[in-house]
């Protein structure tokens, strides 16, 4: 009976940190993400994998997949002057890649629900 408490002690207090974590991510909705389509301040980065890039994607968007954001760094300097707009499929690697550039520098807002929450219309390669 110890272990189990024990063990739902543990659980809580994961999710708690867990959740502390993603609580500091920007985030950004996908109706307010809408309104930058076609500003040049802002630039949205898919960092799905390539069948999922593929299968649509947002307009004018680049893709770097998380695997290789450390990799592609000096590419992503080129975007130091422009608000990034990161996204997946759920909006999960989408925040790690949102951290791991917002610790570089970059201005990073995460696409809250990823693709799964986009209303508009996806481009396909």
């Amino acid at each position: 009976m110890n272990s189990a408490y024990i063990l739902i002690a543990v659980l809580i207090v994961g999710f708690l940190f867990y959740s502390r974590a993603q609580a500091n991510i920007p985030t950004i909705s996908p109706e307010e993400a809408r309104e930058y389509l076609n500003d040049s301040n802002y630039q949205f980065i898919d960092v799905r994998t390539d069948s999922e890039y593929d299968s649509g994607h947002i307009q004018n968007s680049i893709h770097i997949p998380l695997h290789e954001i450390q990799d592609r760094m000096s590419e992503i300097d080129s975007l130091k002057n422009k608000n990034i707009i990161a996204y997946c499929r759920s909006g999960a690697r989408s925040s790690k890649a949102t951290k791991i550039l917002v610790e570089a520098g970059f201005d990073v807002l995460n696409l809250s629900g990823g693709v799964l929450s986009w209303k508009g219309d996806l481009t396909k390669k």
